[in-house]
């Protein structure tokens, strides 16, 4: 085990030393082989992606706080000191800012080099996915090793978990340049207004009735 291992944590045990001398190492040594792979991808992916991480605070930290000069006037000129110690003084100053300025420069650059790796590629999505893969897969051969289950079902946790790790994905979203496209040329549609005439239908002729009123005549009857 090197030095590095034994000072960083590991997210998966070693599965040389957790199936040495089992019964799946017999049965199914080519499973063990792909499990103790895509442990060793979850160890690097995850180291990797702290590191990228711990470079970029520091980073930042560094390019945003700068530091401090001595100031253009020394503490220990006084009104006997000549104007060439007060220019070499200045001159002085100027370098340290110049210095400052490409320090701060290089520290921003590797703050957003670290930044843009680990959204570019997301390397934290990726060494998860990575990790579940493994989990899924030990789970199925901790299972065969006693004897629950059988190869077939071994062999469809492994077809599962290759799903869970997928492909690498490029992200642009962090380090994209702006896109080169041009604008669309379609040119404007064509149609033609609508050419129908207003309705031609006249108002209505009928006439208003002409019945006459009534010609009855008031009754005739006596008093009895």
């Amino acid at each position: 085990m090197s030095i590095i291992d034994k000072l960083i944590l590991r997210p998966v045990p070693d599965v040389e030393e957790l199936y040495k001398n089992s019964h799946v190492k017999e049965e199914l040594p080519e499973i063990l082989k792909i499990l103790a792979l895509w442990g060793k991808n979850t160890t690097n992916l995850w180291r990797l992606h702290i590191i990228l991480g711990i470079t970029a605070t520091i980073f930042s930290i560094l390019a945003a706080i700068g530091f401090s000069s001595t100031g253009i006037i020394p503490d220990t000129l006084d009104d006997k000191n000549n104007s060439t110690v007060i220019m070499q003084a200045a001159v002085k100053e100027i370098k340290q800012l110049h210095d400052q300025k490409v320090a701060s420069q290089i520290f921003g650059f590797l703050a957003a080099v670290s930044i843009s790796l680990m959204t570019a590629f997301n390397l934290g999505a990726k060494s998860n996915d990575t990790r579940n893969a493994w989990r899924e897969l030990n789970a199925a051969v901790l299972k065969f090793n006693q004897n629950i289950i059988g190869k077939r079902e071994v062999i469809a946790a492994y077809e599962h978990a290759e799903t869970l790790i997928g492909g690498l994905i490029f992200t642009k979203d962090g380090i994209s340049s702006p896109g080169t496209g041009q604008p669309g040329t379609g040119q404007p549609g064509t149609g033609q207004p609508g050419t129908g005439q207003p309705g031609t239908g006249q108002p209505g002729t009928g006439q208003p009735g002409t019945g006459q009123p009534g010609t009855g005549q008031p009754g005739t009857g006596q008093e009895s």
